[in-house]
């Protein structure tokens, strides 16, 4: 077992060397840490994302992975959010052709109580220049 520094944070590193790993090809997955109380938890998970001293290209390729798994979630919101718009577009048409139809069929039994109403006033006035009472 050896202890080191990270090359990133400063933090204290306990684990088997690259050539004392006998358990797997990476030797920072049996490590233990120990991480400086002065360090901020973004100093940790740089340290985290890039192990023993890989540097910023490790980062760069973690981070750009990371921005890619986020497009792809974007990417499968957005086909979800599109689907569902163009369910409600659907249901809002099929509402609105609804509307229009009833709209229609007001506008024709209005026309017909009006016209029933027209013929109740004139038979009223005829029946009132007979003198029936």
């Amino acid at each position: 077992m050896t202890s080191r520094k990270c090359t990133n944070c400063s933090a204290r590193i306990r684990g088997r060397s690259a050539s004392e790993s006998t358990r797997s090809e990476r030797p920072w997955r049996d490590a233990t840490f120990s991480w400086p109380r002065s360090k901020p938890v973004a100093a940790r998970l740089f340290c985290f994302s890039a192990p023993f001293g890989s540097g910023l290209a490790t980062l760069a390729k973690f981070q750009h992975n990371q921005r890619l798994e986020e497009l792809r979630n974007l990417l499968n919101r957005l086909s979800k959010e599109k689907v569902e718009w163009a369910m409600q577009e659907e249901h809002i048409s099929e509402q609105r052709k609804q509307l229009l139809k009833f709209q229609e069929q007001f506008r024709i039994e209005n026309m017909d109580i009006q016209q029933l109403k027209e013929n109740l006033y004139q038979k009223l006035e005829a029946l009132g220049c007979q003198d029936i009472s």
